[in-house]
């Protein structure tokens, strides 16, 4: 089954890297906001949705990392890929579990052509950043996410008593990631605050 089947047929699911005290009430929808849409996806959907939109998007692109600073995660480390498609969807294949999965990093994919870009931010949380609407909106209803608004995990996440963690799979982190595509041409380009 490929990841685009297996999110049609499956629950919601939480990434491993956000524990919340009551996820009660907490779904997957998409909403359309000015610069393209906000889509709250299960965990099981959020690879799925990174392959449909690198397929679609026009080369060059890029792949971007954001590694938290501090420990109160207000600063974070970015760092950029400039790629190919076969190139994004290798680190996509290599990468992506534990990049949905990890509760402290946040990642995308954009393209230097027209500014499109996918943000898998915080909190189970990812902006489509588009013109072309409808193309996108495609890729969103392909597998299974439908606008029937719903609380997302950023609306249930209280600071006091949840948590973003940081996971490891297979050994590594996502710390790890940066390290091991410098040989790439994965590059720092400064830091950013929140």
């Amino acid at each position: 089954m490929n990841n685009r089947e297996n999110a049609k047929q499956n629950p919601f699911l939480f990434t491993e890297g956000l524990v919340l005290s009551d996820p009660n009430g907490v779904g997957e929808f998409f909403e359309e906001v000015p610069e393209g849409y906000a889509v709250y996806p299960s965990a099981n959907k959020m690879k799925a949705l990174a392959e449909g939109f690198i397929d679609r998007i026009s080369e060059p692109m890029f792949f971007f990392l954001e590694l938290p600073k501090d420990e109160g995660a207000l600063k974070y480390d970015v760092y950029y890929l400039e790629c190919t498609k076969p190139v994004a969807k290798a680190v996509l294949k290599r990468y992506g579990e534990l990049l949905v999965n990890d509760g402290v990093s946040r990642f995308g994919f954009g393209s230097h052509k027209n500014d499109e870009e996918i943000y898998f931010s915080s909190l189970q949380t990812v902006y489509v950043y588009t013109k072309r609407k409808n193309e996108f909106l495609n890729v969103i209803k392909e597998i299974g996410i439908n606008n029937d608004k719903k609380l997302s995990a950023a609306d249930k996440f209280n600071p006091e008593i949840d948590d973003v963690t940081l996971v490891e799979l297979d050994g590594e982190t996502v710390f790890d990631i940066a390290e091991n595509l410098k040989e790439a041409g994965l590059y720092f380009d400064g830091t950013v605050e929140y």
